[in-house]
């Protein structure tokens, strides 16, 4: 207790400071209660003061708090907008959560093409889901061409950065002789 006290007043007066990271990290401790009494409001100033600065794990964080509605009004659009800054600022989770809202319309008219530009960023910015995502929109052709090769290279990709659905599908793949496509293989023979 004592020094979780004399952390959050040095994470505060760091923060009062201007150091965003500060801010956002004593925002995360009022959001959990950690060292300090739980208050998502309070929470959620810190991270807008952090965002504010151009901190992307604090857009981010801020974005949450209004799809939830802890400590704000439930936004989607407010929501949507700070995702979109964290993504801009290369945050690769701000990108895939603003795909994820894209494809269910959360703010607005369903866009599978507009989520399939995100998922494509996260993914660049090594985000297993996003891969994923974009993985499966190809196999499906939802919001871009049908490809069983593009499909392919995302799985892998997601499989390649840990996320075991990428992997899954990857086998679904191969097993149903689409892979071939991409990485000239002739069809797959069973022994």
């Amino acid at each position: 207790p004592a020094c979780a006290a004399a952390s959050e007043i040095g994470l505060a007066a760091e923060c009062s400071a201007g150091n965003a990271k500060a801010c956002n990290s004593l925002g995360i401790a009022y959001l959990t209660g950690n060292g300090v009494a739980q208050d998502p409001g309070k929470a959620s100033e810190l991270f807008e003061k952090a965002c504010s600065k151009n901190l992307p794990s604090a857009c981010l964080n801020l974005g949450l708090q209004y799809t939830k509605g802890r400590g704000v009004k439930q936004d989607y659009v407010k929501a949507d907008e700070l995702f979109a800054k964290a993504c801009e600022l290369n945050l690769a989770v701000g990108c895939f959560n603003l795909a994820i809202h894209s494809m269910e319309g959360r703010s607005g008219k369903p866009d599978a093409g507009k989520a399939n530009g995100l998922f494509e960023k996260a993914c660049n910015l090594n985000h297993g889901g996003g891969c994923l995502n974009l993985g499966m929109n190809y196999y499906r052709g939802n919001g871009v061409r049908q490809s069983y090769g593009k499909a392919s290279e995302m799985f892998a990709k997601a499989c390649d950065l840990d996320r075991a659905g990428g992997c899954f599908n990857l086998g679904l793949v191969y097993t149903e002789g689409k892979a071939a496509i991409l990485f000239g293989l002739g069809a797959v023979k069973s022994v």
